[in-house]
C-alpha cells in the first residue's frame, strides 16, 4: 500500500514537472522606486534590463522620459528620451529593441506612429506607420512579427483590428479581426497562439479569445477570470498573469490571477502591494516586475512603485 502511494505521488510530480505547471505562490518584494511617477507608460526588456518609456503624469502632460532598471543592482538609470511625448499605446520587445505602436500624443489625439527604440544606442528609429491610428492596444511578438490588437480609435469607438508588423521587412499586413472589439486588454502568447483577455468595450470585460497565428483564426474560450480592463499582464510558460486594473468600482484592483492556457483555468495569486490600473509589467529571468500606474480615481500622482513577484519556493 505504501509503495503504491509513493508511486502515485511520484506520478503526480512527474506530470506537474512535464507540464511546466507551478503552484508556488508569489512573494511580492518592493524594489527601488522608479525616478519618474507615471502611468500609461510603454515597457520592455532588453539585455536583462527593464525599460520604461513615455507615459503620462495623470492630470499633467505626456512624457518622453526613458528610464532603465537593473535587477542585479536594484538601481535606475536615465536613458535617451523618446523623440516625442507619447502615452497609452502598445509595446513589445525583440532583441535589443523595444517597439512602440500608437498611443496618445501630448496635447491629445490618437496617432499611427510606430517606433523602434534601440537600447544599445538610445536612438529611436521611425518605422512605417500603423494602418490605423489608435491607443489602448496590446502588442505581442510571435517570431519576426508583432501583432497589434484592439484599442480605441476615438469617439468611444473600440477597435477589433489586428495589424501585423514584420520586423525583417518593415511592412504591415492585416490580420483577422478580433471577435470582440475592446481596448485596454491583456494580450500574451503561448506557442503560436495569442490570448486576448479582459479589457473595455463600453463596460469592463472578462472575455477570453485566442488567435491561432498559424491558421489565422480566432476562437472564444470560457470567461473564467475577473471582469476588468487597464490591467497589466505577463506570460511565463503556459501561465498568463493578470495584474491590477479597473472594474469601474472603487478602489482600483490589486488582484492577481493566473490563467493556465493548457488547463483552461483561472486561479488567484498573491495580490500586489498597491491597487492600481494603467500599470506596466515585464518578466526578467522568471521574475515578474510590476511598475508605475494610477493608484487612485481622480487627479492623483501616478505611482513610482516597482515590485518583483518571486515564486515562494525559489
Amino acid at each position: 500500500m505504501k509503495k503504491r502511494f509513493l508511486l502515485c505521488l511520484l506520478s503526480i510530480c512527474f506530470v506537474m514537472l512535464a507540464s511546466g505547471i507551478s503552484y508556488a505562490e508569489l512573494v511580492w518584494e518592493i524594489k527601488a522606486p522608479m525616478p519618474t511617477p507615471r502611468q500609461g507608460a510603454f515597457t520592455g526588456v532588453a539585455g536583462g534590463m527593464l525599460y520604461v518609456l513615455g507615459g503620462n503624469t495623470g492630470a499633467g502632460p505626456a512624457l518622453d522620459v526613458v528610464e532603465s532598471y537593473d535587477p542585479l543592482t536594484d538601481t535606475w538609470q536615465i536613458e535617451n528620451p523618446l523623440p516625442l511625448k507619447l502615452t497609452d499605446g502598445a509595446s513589445a520587445s525583440k532583441g535589443d529593441k523595444i517597439f512602440i505602436f500608437g498611443g496618445i500624443k501630448d496635447g491629445g489625439g490618437f496617432v499611427d506612429w510606430a517606433w523602434a527604440y534601440d537600447t544599445l544606442t538610445g536612438e529611436t528609429e521611425i518605422l512605417e506607420p500603423m494602418p490605423t491610428a489608435r491607443g489602448g492596444a496590446s502588442a505581442v511578438t510571435v517570431g519576426p512579427n508583432i501583432y497589434v490588437i484592439g484599442g480605441s480609435v476615438g469617439g468611444g469607438v473600440r477597435s477589433s483590428d489586428v495589424e501585423i508588423y514584420n520586423i525583417n521587412h518593415g511592412t504591415w499586413s492585416i490580420g483577422p479581426d478580433m471577435p470582440t472589439a475592446r481596448m485596454a486588454l491583456a494580450c500574451e502568447r503561448h506557442g503560436r497562439k495569442i490570448y486576448a483577455i479582459a479589457g473595455f468595450s463600453n463596460v469592463p470585460l472578462g472575455t477570453i479569445e485566442v488567435l491561432n497565428t498559424t491558421a489565422g483564426e480566432w476562437s472564444t474560450l470560457p470567461s473564467l477570470c475577473a471582469v476588468r480592463g487597464v490591467l497589466a499582464s505577463v506570460a511565463i510558460g503556459p501561465d498568463i498573469y493578470l495584474i491590477g486594473g479597473n472594474d469601474t468600482s472603487v478602489p482600483l484592483l490589486d488582484l492577481v490571477e493566473v490563467y493556465n492556457t493548457r488547463k483552461g483555468t483561472c486561479t488567484l495569486e498573491t495580490s500586489i502591494h498597491e491597487a492600481k490600473d494603467n500599470l506596466g509589467a515585464e518578466v526578467i529571468d522568471g521574475v515578474i516586475y510590476v511598475v508605475g500606474g494610477d493608484p487612485g480615481v481622480g487627479p492623483v500622482t501616478p505611482s513610482t512603485m516597482l515590485e518583483a513577484g518571486i515564486a515562494a519556493d525559489e
